[in-house]
C-alpha cells in the first residue's frame, strides 16, 4: 500500500498542524505542514499505559523536534457535543482538555472530535491505494457520501462537501443504535437470542460490533465453544480476533458460519445506510473488522446483502462501495480537521 509521502525533511514549512488519534490502548500523533495536512512530517505511535495523562505524551512528542504547531485537532473515542472542550475518555482514565492542551501549545486553536467523524473527514483524502473496491458504480463527486464502520461499536456518518467552498461537513449520527431488522428465519431467531440478553430493543449494534461478532458465535454454537474461544475467555482476552482466524483458517465450521452471517447483515445494514442517505458519491466502509473480513466481504456475500432491496436494487447498483484500508484514516482526518479548526 502507497501512503501519503511526508515532505523532504529539510523542506522550509511556515506553519504546522497538530493532530491525534486517542484510542483505549495506543495514541497516535502527526505533524503535518498547514497547507497540506495530507502529507505528514512524521507520525508516532504511543502506548497509553507508559503515560499519565495526554498532556505528558503530547509535550515528549513536541519535544523530540522542538514544534510548535499553530492548530490541533484531537480525535477521541467518546461521543463528543458542537464546541464542547472537555471530554472524559470512557475506557482511559484521562481528561482530554482542549483549552489545556491550547495553553500547552502557546495559544494555538484546538479542537476536539469523535474518532469515527475523524475517519469521515479523511474520506475526501483518500486515494486508491487505501480504498478496495467492493463495488465500482458510478460515482457522483457532488453528491454525498456516507460511512459505516463496525469496531467497538457501530458508527455512521454522513459526509458532504461544499464545492464553492471547499469546506467539508461531516454529521456523525448514531443510526448504529437503530432496530436491528431480521429478514430471514435465523435472523429472527438471532434477534429472539439477544433480546434475551438485553431486553427488548436490539440495536444494529449489538450485532455488528466486536462483541456482536461474539454473541454471533454464541449464538450458533451454544456451549460447544472451540477450546481456542474458551482459553482466550479463560484468559481474559478478546474472542473476536481467536473466532475470525478461526473463521478465515477454515479450522472451525461454526466461526466459518458466523463469518459469513455477520458479513451478510454488514451488508444488509450498510445497505440502509446507503437508501437512507443516497450517498451517490459512495459508501465507504471502515474499521478493521472490514479490513480482517476483506476476502469475505469482496467474494460476493456483503454486496447480495446490499442489494437485497427489492425495487431499489438497480439504485444501489450505482453507488460506489469501498473499503478503507489505509492504516490510519482517523488520523489523517484529524490533520485535516486541525487545518480548519478555528
Amino acid at each position: 500500500m502507497r501512503l501519503l509521502p511526508p515532505d523532504c525533511p529539510g523542506s522550509p514549512v511556515t506553519a504546522t498542524v497538530l493532530a491525534a488519534d486517542i484510542g483505549g490502548t495506543h495514541t497516535r500523533l502527526a505533524i503535518a505542514p498547514a497547507t497540506a495536512p495530507e502529507r505528514p512530517l512524521r507520525v508516532q505511535a504511543y502506548d497509553n499505559a507508559d503515560w499519565p495523562d495526554f498532556v505528558s505524551l503530547l509535550a515528549a512528542f513536541l519535544a523530540e523536534r522542538h514544534e510548535s504547531p499553530t492548530r490541533a485537532c484531537i480525535a477521541v473515542a467518546a461521543p463528543v457535543g458542537t464546541g464542547q472542550r472537555c471530554v472524559e475518555l470512557t475506557n482511559l482514565s484521562w481528561r482530554i482538555d482542549a483549552d489545556g492542551i491550547s495553553a500547552r501549545l502557546s495559544g494555538a486553536p484546538v479542537c476536539l472530535i469523535n474518532d469515527f467523524a475523524a475517519v469521515a473527514h479523511a474520506v475526501p483524502h483518500l486515494d486508491d491505494d487505501s480504498l478496495v473496491s467492493v463495488q465500482p458504480g458510478q460515482p457522483d463527486p457532488l453528491a454525498p457520501a456516507a460511512l459505516i464502520g463496525a469496531g467497538t461499536g457501530l458508527g455512521q456518518a454522513l459526509v458532504l462537501e461544499c464545492h464553492e467552498t471547499g469546506r467539508l461537513h461531516v454529521m456523525p449520527t448514531e443510526g448504529g443504535h437503530s432496530d436491528f431488522a431480521p429478514q430471514t428465519r435465523e435472523d429472527w431467531e438471532l434477534l429472539e437470542y439477544l433480546q434475551g440478553c438485553y431486553g427488548a430493543h436490539v440495536s444494529w449494534e449489538r450485532v455488528l460490533s466486536g462483541s456482536g461478532l461474539v454473541e454471533l458465535y454464541r449464538f450458533r454454537c451454544g456451549k460447544h465453544l472451540h477450546p481456542d474461544v474458551r482459553q482466550a475467555e479463560r484468559e481474559g482476552r478478546d474472542p473476536a480476533p481467536v473466532i475470525t482466524r478461526l473463521g478465515l483458517e477454515a479450522d472451525d465450521k461454526t466461526a466459518e458460519a458466523t463469518l459469513r452471517h455477520f458479513v451478510r447483515l454488514y451488508g444488509a445494514q450498510a445497505g440502509n445506510l446507503a437508501l437512507q442517505t443516497l450517498c451517490r458519491r459512495g459508501l465507504f466502509i471502515a474499521g478493521g473488522i472490514a479490513i480482517h473480513l476483506l476476502p469475505l466481504i469482496a467474494s460476493g456475500g456483503f454486496l447480495d446483502a446490499f442489494l437485497a432491496k427489492d425495487r431499489f436494487r438497480n439504485l444501489l447498483t450505482r453507488l460506489p462501495v469501498q473499503v478503507i484500508v489505509h492504516p490510519w484514516p482517523g488520523l489523517l482526518g484529524a490533520l485535516t480537521a486541525a487545518a480548519a479548526c478555528d
